[in-house]
């Protein structure tokens, strides 16, 4: 089976990569084609089916959204909706996502939130981010130094600005960059801009195995450190962050967007509750785990559903006669 799947993708973001990545995985021996959500779909005709997610993909009406009920309907093909992230939901564009709820096979969001701003809508469930699926593997020793891994996201419409904090945690502590982001004027510019020695030229998971801590402001640099077990600050610098940290009972380990003045007693409570901050973490990745198991299993049962409603396509007239030689 052929499917399509529209999210933030081909942005140079290793976040939403990784969860292109998660569901060519859960989807395997399927055919996947990402696509970006906010450019104008391609004809649906190659496709049997059509996913949309993950992320925070609901902004307004550009690309997919700017008459997704009119195409989707056209394209006569069935869809879901899959670890979606509703930052905002406004009166023009909520009528849609309620018929995409009501017309999908799933519709699955990342956080409680989203389900409220769909009125609690029966037929959504609440499930991990995609990335749980392919979770990565939990560290088994605590590095012994003292450098921090910093994950700063770009400018943000809220008034949260990397460039003042990644000063103030270069004054107060030795950092390791960790990118996620590497277009221009986003993280990776952000640091050379800072003066920040060794950033990396692309995606590594590794300082956050060999840093005892993260400062992380970018939704994923949080998932990444929750599966891996690394305790963390989390810049709450958008709403889907704050989310991530309530759901799970980590809002003590989350600081605020302009709180700078707060940064030196949030990392000695950090340093000073390292085990039991651990042991938090750790519970709570094997929560998400278990869960994502759940939503592996809601995505392949789905997919085999629709995979048996395709008609089996009649063989050619040469394909019949042909016998072996």
């Amino acid at each position: 089976m052929k499917i399509a799947v529209f999210g933030y993708y081909n942005q140079l973001n290793y976040g939403d990569d990784r969860l292109g990545q998660a569901l060519v995985h859960a989807l395997y021996p399927h055919r996947v084609v990402l696509f970006p959500h906010h450019e104008n779909p391609p004809p649906m005709n190659w496709f049997d089916f059509i996913l949309i997610g993950g992320g925070g993909l609901v902004w307004s009406r550009t690309g997919i959204w700017s008459d997704i009920t009119r195409w989707l309907t056209k394209s006569q093909k069935p869809f879901g909706v899959v670890g979606l992230g509703i930052n905002e939901l406004n009166d023009d564009l909520k009528p849609d996502l309620l018929w995409l709820v009501e017309h999908s096979k799933l519709f699955v969001v990342r956080d409680r939130k989203s389900h409220q701003l769909l009125d609690y809508h029966p037929k959504v469930n609440v499930l991990p981010d995609l990335t749980w699926m392919i979770p990565y593997s939990p560290r088994t020793e605590v590095p012994q130094n003292d450098a921090i891994a910093v994950s700063l996201a770009s400018r943000h419409p809220q008034g949260y600005d990397p460039t003042a904090w990644g000063k103030i945690i270069l004054s107060i502590s030795e950092v390791v960059p960790f990118p996620l982001r590497f277009a221009p004027y986003c993280e990776s510019d952000i640091f050379h801009k800072l003066g920040f020695e060794k950033v990396p030229p692309e995606f590594s998971i590794k300082p956050l195995y060999e840093c005892p801590y993260l400062i992380g402001t970018r939704f994923h640099s949080v998932v990444f450190a929750l599966q891996i077990g690394t305790p963390f600050i989390a810049i709450l610098y958008d709403d889907k962050v704050r989310r991530l940290l309530d759901d799970n009972d980590l809002l003590d380990l989350g600081i605020g967007t302009f709180d700078f003045d707060k940064l030196s007693s949030k990392l000695a409570y950090l340093k000073e509750n390292t085990h039991s901050i651990s042991e938090r973490i750790e519970k709570v990745g094997s929560q998400l785990k278990a869960d994502a198991e759940k939503l592996r299993q809601l995505l392949n049962s789905t997919v085999q559903e629709v995979s048996q409603s395709i008609p089996i396509k009649k063989q050619s007239f040469l394909q019949r006669v042909r016998r072996p030689s």
